[in-house]
């Protein structure tokens, strides 16, 4: 796991298209989606910004968005809800503060994690790629 200090970087390489395709890892993601929510504020509003952001990114790493790769909306909305969640119970809003505790003290580092709201044949299909697909359970 980086350091607090290279968080910041990996947002910045994010938004840059220059983060090398092996850090966009599943706590990058997390890293990247709190910062979004931070600078947006409100859920929706974040994933006009966010949702581009991904499919520009993983386009400039060779990453394909299709109905099977790349961009998946529902997991994005999940861990979208799940870390405003996160940010509206802490009272720090310092971006390094919520970094480490995002990472050390909740159960979003574990990318199995959504398993417990969706079954895997519905995240594997084409329509949770593609559109928002509430909870399968």
């Amino acid at each position: 796991m980086l350091q607090t200090k290279d968080w910041m970087r990996v947002v910045s390489q994010f938004k840059t298209q220059t983060l090398p395709k092996t850090e966009w890892t599943h706590h990058a993601h997390l890293v990247v989606a709190l910062w979004h929510l931070l600078e947006y504020k409100e859920i929706y509003s974040t994933l006009c910004y966010l949702r581009p952001d991904i499919i520009i990114y993983n386009h400039s790493v060779g990453t394909k968005n299709t109905d099977s790769s790349g961009y998946h909306e529902t997991t994005t909305v999940f861990w979208l809800k799940k870390i405003k969640e996160f940010i509206d119970n802490e009272s720090s809003k310092d971006f390094n503060t919520l970094v480490e505790k995002l990472l050390r003290e909740t159960p979003f580092t574990q990318k199995e994690y959504i398993l417990t709201f969706y079954k895997k044949e519905v995240l594997k299909s084409s329509e949770a790629r593609c559109f928002y697909i509430a909870s399968s359970f």
